[in-house]
């Protein structure tokens, strides 16, 4: 059973959460693979600061004929952080990356059987700061209730899994189209006629929504959808993602603008998107996602 009252507890996030080691005292971070082919020369990142920046992501993600792809974590470092975790905390909770974006879950629930119970494995199929507001919630509920994995489990698909989505504006859609979420005739259709594709964040992963010309257009759409999916349901607070030098980017000012007017009093935070994601989405690009009361 899992809960404050009886026991210490510890989480485990990889590095989709954004979240850096040291950032938390009771969260460890596991990096995940970048892979990048340039010139016929393949090399492998760790995903952390120390071994590849924003900046040189960037530069690589402005080039299309580089490729970038992303990898699950190291099975070894898993097995390490865990056995770390398990000697300091009476209970760990494993948060993984998004199961519509990564297998690596896959992996965790492989490992979890070697450690007696004391790792558990938890999906909320999140994205970067939210994992934030996923630990939060998870600890002040385990304040109050003791549960088991799947009780637990339960809480998070009623709470969080089904009370957050993001929506997804991007002006380069070659990575898009790399990855496959985005047909490459709506690549082209983009670029002819100048639209912008909208691309839902969900509980499923990252999904062509809808097209639009203007960040005015853009929130006209997010604001029908979230209506239209959570039926009035009032929205508690909000994250805008952006890349993590949007303060350089001279969209930035007519994005946010738009956001105020349509969400003038939304309690919100600016952060910036991971780098893992950021391989998918491309380096030019903002969302919103939100959080609605249960």
């Amino acid at each position: 059973m899992i809960g404050f009252n009886k026991k210490k507890i510890g989480f485990i996030v990889d590095s989709s959460s954004n979240i850096k080691n040291n950032d938390y005292d009771d969260v460890k971070v596991i990096p995940l693979g970048i892979i990048i082919n340039e010139n016929g020369k393949t090399t492998n990142y760790s995903d952390e600061p120390s071994q590849i920046t924003w900046s040189t992501l960037k530069e690589k993600l402005m080039q299309k004929k580089i490729g970038v792809k992303t990898s699950q974590a190291n099975m070894n470092q898993m097995i390490t952080a865990a056995a770390e975790m398990t000697k300091k905390y009476d209970q760990v909770i494993v948060l993984p990356i998004h199961r519509g974006l990564s297998g690596n879950a896959n992996s965790w629930s492989i490992i979890k059987d070697e450690f007696n119970g004391k790792l558990c494995l938890n999906y909320v199929d999140d994205i970067c700061f939210g994992y934030v507001w996923d630990i939060e919630i998870i600890k002040q509920e385990l304040k109050k209730k003791t549960y088991n994995e799947q009780q637990l489990q339960d809480f998070i698909n009623k709470n969080i899994i089904g009370s957050r989505v993001g929506y997804l504006i991007v002006n380069d859609l070659s990575r898009l189209i790399a990855g496959g979420r985005v047909k490459n005739s709506t690549g082209l259709l983009a670029k002819l006629f100048k639209i912008k594709p909208i691309i839902l964040l969900d509980k499923t992963g990252l999904n062509f929504l809808d097209r639009v010309k203007t960040f005015k257009n853009y929130f006209e759409i997010v604001k029908k959808d979230l209506n239209n999916r959570f039926k009035g349901t009032t929205i508690k607070r909000a994250i805008i993602f952006t890349p993590e030098d949007y303060k350089q980017n001279k969209y930035f000012p007519e994005f946010y603008d738009s956001f105020k007017l349509t969400f003038p009093k939304l309690d919100h935070v600016i952060k910036s998107m991971s780098n893992v994601i950021t391989c998918h989405t491309g380096h030019d690009f903002f969302a919103c996602y939100f959080e609605v009361k249960k």
